[in-house]
């Protein structure tokens, strides 16, 4: 999923998540007086499962077009929205509340609202006994890109003195069920039951705010605001539905005709050899295309 720069609604861009097609024209490397065209994908949001500490967690890395001046966190709350159900709106919220020295997770949950698009989704935070604890080192870094490459501005005549910077933090599979769990009912669900793992579907979102109810700095997967009325889904801002091991799940329809094919064998050699799943973990959950 590609996402512009300078599109974050402040004009801050140290909370600008940036990722790039390859293809892409007009981006300034590593402060090269020369634009270049990209030869390979740049990302901007990152999603994979493993142990952390001996732990089963959930990681996610969002690429930021700059630093936050010299300081050693991002200055924003980096959050990853949740579509538990497919049903187009997110569920819940999860993210890394950075704007001091000491960062911590946000849990939140979606209002009563139609949440459906940006402007009918609201979120507020909720009392939840998961752990907000995040751990510089282990389970939260702020670091310059782990590819040592630098990206600037598109289309424009001279790079800017941005430095991009990685953030990463990862949440236990407890803690987001109890998470999860503790929200009681979202979308006309309950939750109190949900089971989080490594098959559970989901379909990501992500965004950074400067405080954790509005959507008040970048919604990533392309340029639009808080305002959009369009749907989630139609605006890109979901990325394929995907387990956290990294296997894409089928969508719907395809998995409805299953049932359909399972009568016959030739039928459901046919599907196999369309829908065979995408393999292994450490699968970008919102890899640029």
């Amino acid at each position: 999923m590609a996402d512009p720069f300078a599109d974050q609604q402040t004009g801050q861009s140290q909370s600008d998540i940036i990722s790039l097609a390859a293809g892409t024209t007009g981006v300034f490397v590593n402060s090269s007086p020369t634009s270049s065209t990209l030869a390979t994908d740049v990302y901007g949001f990152l999603v994979k499962s493993g142990t952390v500490s001996g732990v089963l967690s959930e990681m996610f890395r969002f690429r930021y077009l700059d630093k936050n001046q010299n300081k050693a966190y991002e200055g924003s709350i980096t959050v990853v929205g949740m579509d538990l159900n497919g049903d187009g709106k997110p569920d819940f919220m999860v993210g890394a509340d950075s704007t001091g020295a000491t960062p911590s997770l946000v849990y939140l949950k979606p209002g009563t609202g139609a949440n459906t698009s940006p402007n009918t989704t609201t979120v507020s935070t909720y009392t939840t006994t998961a752990t907000k604890t995040l751990t510089s080192g282990t389970t939260f870094s702020y670091t310059l890109p782990d590819d040592g490459m630098n990206y600037d501005s598109v289309a424009s005549t001279a790079p800017s003195a941005h430095t991009n910077k990685i953030m990463t933090f990862a949440v236990s599979f407890a803690n987001l069920q109890q998470a999860i769990r503790d929200m009681g009912t979202v979308n006309g669900t309950n939750w109190s039951s949900f089971v989080f793992d490594a098959t559970t579907p989901i379909s990501f979102l992500a965004y950074t705010s400067g405080q954790p109810n509005a959507f008040n700095q970048d919604l990533f997967g392309g340029n639009f605001t808080a305002t959009a009325s369009a749907t989630w889904s139609s605006l890109g801002a979901f990325t394929d539905t995907v387990t956290p091991s990294g296997a894409k799940v089928p969508e719907a329809g395809t998995m409805v005709q299953v049932g359909v094919l399972l009568g016959t064998l030739l039928g459901v050699s046919l599907w196999r050899a369309r829908s065979k799943p995408a393999g292994a973990a450490d699968v970008p959950a919102a890899e640029t295309v």
